[in-house]
């Protein structure tokens, strides 16, 4: 019994060229430039369907790792919901009715000069981690002052305020936003009336 003879590697068929398509695409594909990966891995799978070009795994890699960069885009952009769960009368740093002077840190009697009052406090489930979170603390805030002060909701010297959990609170299961009346001139009394 004879075994088969092994190809000789000398004689080995020609060499068939990479398409720089397909090399383009996979390279677009892994620096998340998916629309253009997609399009050059669509043109090298046409040219390399006569077989005078390999590269057809490489257009194909490059377009499905394009697709799963569209699917982490889309789910980082992707609203979410819940984010705030209700209101509290207070947090760590602040609670309602409290007057302050420029900064959070600075808490004051509301009987003295003050610039900032807080009128609702949010509870939030997570830690806003976008623009659109924080205009949604914004939108909420504004729907909870006239429920403090009906006068101050009409007052067009008073601009409402929100403030985001510090970054400090990243990590932290409990998470607050303070919505605040802010008035350019120091104010001595509350806002509640």
């Amino acid at each position: 019994m004879t075994s088969p003879q092994a190809p000789d590697p000398g004689k080995a068929g020609p060499v068939r060229p990479v398409s720089r398509w397909a090399i383009a695409a996979f390279l677009l594909g892994l620096v998340s430039l998916a629309p253009l990966s997609v399009i050059a891995g669509i043109v090298a799978l046409v040219k390399t369907k006569d077989g005078r070009q390999s590269g057809q795994g490489l257009a194909i890699a490059g377009m499905v790792i394009s697709v799963l960069w569209g699917a982490v885009w889309a789910y980082s952009a992707w609203p979410k919901d819940g984010l705030i769960t209700g209101t509290l009368q207070s947090a760590p740093t602040m609670q309602v009715g409290q007057c302050f002077d420029d900064a959070i840190n600075s808490p004051v009697s509301c009987d003295k000069p003050h610039s900032h009052e807080v009128f609702a406090v949010l509870a939030l489930s997570r830690f806003p981690d976008s623009d659109a979170e924080q205009k949604q603390i914004e939108n909420r805030c504004k729907a909870e002052l006239p429920k403090y002060s009906p006068t101050a909701s009409r007052d067009p010297k008073i601009q409402v305020d929100a403030w985001p959990p510090g970054t400090e609170s990243r990590y932290m299961d409990s998470h607050a936003a303070g919505c605040v009346a802010h008035s350019s001139s120091d104010r001595v009394g509350s806002i509640k009336g």
